[in-house]
């Protein structure tokens, strides 16, 4: 099977921990047939640091990769940190280069980590979780410049809960309206693998957020390690289980922030 990783991050990435050409080397190492880098574009609020990589180097080192590495599919991409009151600076940047990808996703909700407590404090679990789908909605209307939501239900590797399940019932308001503008806009979600290494019990989003997103009508779905160093391609195989089993055929695959599909069916 052609194993792809659509959520990679080198050194480029400012929490990155390896030179991308390592990341390459491991990734054909690991059985991958293509993968493509994620870097990071961290708006953050005022006052605070954003972070923004050096895109020059990005793309020689892109190019570097691709001709050291022509048997690995190499795609250049971004992930991009929704925050309110940066929609100019985001447009520049995603009209700046030729991108192949990006992803847009949610890291921070009133200029707090909601991968921390920092969020959490003060609030009950379903507060908290409300709080994030409201303020994902809003961001995702407002920035329509992604081609996939990153890491949907992100919000449940925050340990501050000793119960991160989630019931789609109990937030299906705000999470209907999500898929339904994603699937509106011709965008996709990202099964994350990484939620097995943070222990949510499986992929992000959780299946019956996969299911309603098909159930919906969506059917753009890419799978990613959100690897920021040597685990690449992590549990990239059971994500494509992940998708089989909640009844997806087919991985989506972009060049020039074009899709096309890869059938993954046993």
């Amino acid at each position: 099977m052609q194993l792809y990783d659509y959520h990679v991050h080198s050194d480029i990435s400012f929490d990155g921990r390896l030179p991308l050409a390592e990341v390459c080397r491991l990734a054909l190492q690991a059985g991958a047939a293509g993968l493509t880098f994620t870097e990071h574009v961290e708006f953050t609020g005022p006052g605070r640091p954003n972070h923004i990589p050096d895109f020059p180097l990005y793309a020689a080192r892109i190019e570097e990769a691709r001709e050291a590495f022509p048997q690995l599919t190499i795609g250049m991409g971004l992930e991009i940190g929704l925050y309110p009151g940066y929609k100019s600076e985001i447009e520049e940047i995603v009209n700046g280069s030729d991108w192949d990808f990006i992803l847009g996703s949610l890291h921070n909700v009133d200029g707090l980590g909601v991968y921390n407590e920092d969020f959490i404090r003060g609030k009950n679990k379903t507060d908290a979780y409300h709080r994030y789908f409201e303020a994902m909605y809003e961001l995702f209307e407002a920035y329509p410049c992604f081609d996939v939501a990153g890491h949907l239900d992100m919000i449940r590797r925050n340990r501050g809960f000793a119960d991160r399940t989630l019931r789609y019932q109990d937030y299906a308001g705000e999470l209907d309206a999500i898929l339904k503008l994603l699937i509106q806009r011709g965008q996709g979600l990202e099964i994350n693998t990484a939620g097995w290494r943070f222990g949510v019990g499986g992929a992000h989003p959780d299946p019956a957020i996969l299911r309603r997103y098909k159930e919906l009508g969506g059917q753009l779905v890419t799978c990613g390690s959100d690897s920021h160093g040597e685990k690449v391609l992590d549990h990239i195989a059971q994500g494509y289980d992940w998708l089989l089993d909640n009844g997806f055929h087919r991985l989506t695959l972009y060049r020039q922030r074009q899709p096309y599909f890869l059938d993954i069916s046993r």
